[in-house]
């Protein structure tokens, strides 16, 4: 079992975070939703990293609690017409852009992850889908993706709890969400969310940085 899955089964968790290589990451960070003990979740996480063989996080580390996202991708749609297959993207806050889908295998993906990108201003050059993978993890299933951009590739994952498209599109988010990787690896951050319709649910996340 990887260590997102192992970190997704920690009660209250609602998405995984890291820095560096997902299975020795620098930083661990989780996402729990609104009324989760925080330091409940953090020993809990510890003792996953701790436990495995070698110890993933190292002795010191640093705890914050920060408030969930001011932004969330509201959702993603599909619109089938006379002039082809166009993919729509929207935020929370109301903004919204739009990538064609062209007659080529996986398409609609990339569609998803330019109109995913340019939200988050990856216009030129945009995001471009490196790989997709589905598994299933806990009874729910798992969708993982790696990007490429300018800086180099990112990574992230989103359980499927909606549709398979916005839980692309929300992966494809928090990949390009977690910035470039600084002083290491060039594989980045990767991260794991669970999809959710995106409506403002307030959400706390406890960051454990290991030195």
């Amino acid at each position: 079992m990887s260590l997102s899955e192992e970190l997704m089964r920690v009660p209250g968790v609602r998405g995984v975070e890291f820095r560096g290589p997902p299975e020795r990451p620098r930083t661990v960070r989780v996402t729990i939703a609104s009324g989760v003990d925080p330091e409940g979740v953090r020993r809990a996480v510890r003792a996953v990293l701790e436990g495995r063989e070698p110890p993933t996080a190292a002795r010191s580390e640093e705890v914050e609690v920060v408030a969930g996202e001011d932004e969330l991708l509201e959702s993603v749609a599909v619109e089938e017409g006379r002039d082809g297959i166009v993919v729509h993207a929207a935020t929370s806050s109301g903004r919204r852009t739009s990538a064609r889908a062209f007659d080529v295998p996986g398409a609609v993906d990339e569609a998803v992850a330019r109109a995913v990108g340019a939200l988050l201003g990856f216009v030129d050059p945009p995001p471009r889908l490196r790989a997709v993978d589905r598994r299933t993890l806990g009874g729910v299933e798992l969708l993982e993706v790696v990007v490429e951009v300018l800086d180099g590739p990112r990574a992230g994952s989103c359980l499927v709890e909606v549709g398979r498209l916005y839980a692309l599109g929300r992966a494809v988010w928090v990949a390009l969400s977690c910035g470039p990787q600084t002083g290491g690896s060039s594989a980045g951050r990767s991260s794991t969310t669970r999809s959710r319709a995106g409506t403002g649910v307030g959400a706390s996340t406890t960051a454990i940085s290991s030195r």
